[in-house]
């Protein structure tokens, strides 16, 4: 082969190769997102797996980043206790000091458990677990807790109704982190928490310091959710943004190399797009 006829080869490889940068050079870039998406999506079904096997709800936790509330960078599973209705058959909650905060909206109060605990009430039940009445109704929030007693609130919600004698309570407890390793995420790559939330617009939020549980049925399905200090359960899907911790609050919604993975709300099915 002679001299000439070896850099005319060379040079249709050095141009091919340059034509060819501009549509491998964004897939390279998108990769670390890919991959943390593919690895979050799998995390989220071996919860669903182990709530089955286990026959309790397993949830995914995603611990906001101190200092920084709207960015997560751990994701761990959580296994979590059945609501705590009391020591016996037939406990119930009774009211009292229900009243509206000082603007008039939403709701504190105490609840007296009868018959009394047999193992000191603050030792099964925290502030910052939710209780509720009846089996229906809102989630109030505990913000103390005595060893008979639990004062709670809820910001919007209208008083519990109780007849003198009390009303059935459930207590729903946080979870106890399991040893299950955490998710790792590729460097460079967080959860947009701030931007993530349950339909098309509601967002959990960076004004919370908490953390998101999205919990598990032992069936797989969605069971509820946790966050902004308050449980629900969704009506829509669950969207969660993997996206760059520099672009955290609203730039990751508009970046193209961003990836959603998504909990169906009926199904539990999960998806990334």
């Amino acid at each position: 082969m002679r001299l000439v006829e070896l850099l005319v080869v060379v040079g249709i490889i050095l141009t091919l190769v340059a034509l060819s940068v501009p549509t491998i050079q964004p897939r390279m870039e998108g990769r670390d997102s890919r991959e943390a998406s593919r690895a979050l999506n799998a995390y989220i079904g071996s919860a669903q797996a182990r709530a089955m096997s286990l026959n309790r709800p397993v949830a995914i936790w995603f611990q906001r980043l101190e200092g920084k509330p709207g960015m997560v960078l751990e994701v761990y599973h959580t296994e979590v206790p059945a609501p705590y209705s009391g020591d016996v058959d037939g406990a119930r909650a009774i009211l009292s000091g229900i009243a509206p905060f000082a603007n008039g909206v939403g709701t504190i109060g105490l609840a007296t458990f009868s018959p009394a605990p047999a193992i000191v009430l603050n030792n099964v039940v925290h502030t910052g677990d939710f209780i509720r009445f009846d089996f229906r109704g809102p989630y109030y929030r505990i913000n103390n807790v005595t060893p008979t007693s639990v004062v709670f609130q809820h910001p919007l919600a209208a008083p519990p109704q109780s007849p003198p004698s009390g009303v059935p309570f459930q207590v729903y407890l946080y979870g106890i982190r399991s040893s299950t390793p955490p998710v790792q995420l590729p460097n460079q790559v967080a959860i947009d928490i701030a931007d993530s939330g349950v339909g098309s617009s509601g967002k959990f939020s960076d004004q919370n310091t908490g953390p998101v549980m999205v919990v598990f049925s032992p069936n797989g399905r969605l069971d509820y959710v946790s966050a902004n200090n308050t449980i629900f359960r969704p009506t829509s899907a669950v969207h969660i943004l993997v996206g760059r911790p520099d672009q955290v609050n609203g730039e990751n919604l508009l970046d193209p190399l961003a990836r959603w993975v998504s909990v169906g709300h009926q199904t539990g099915r999960v998806t990334t797009a």
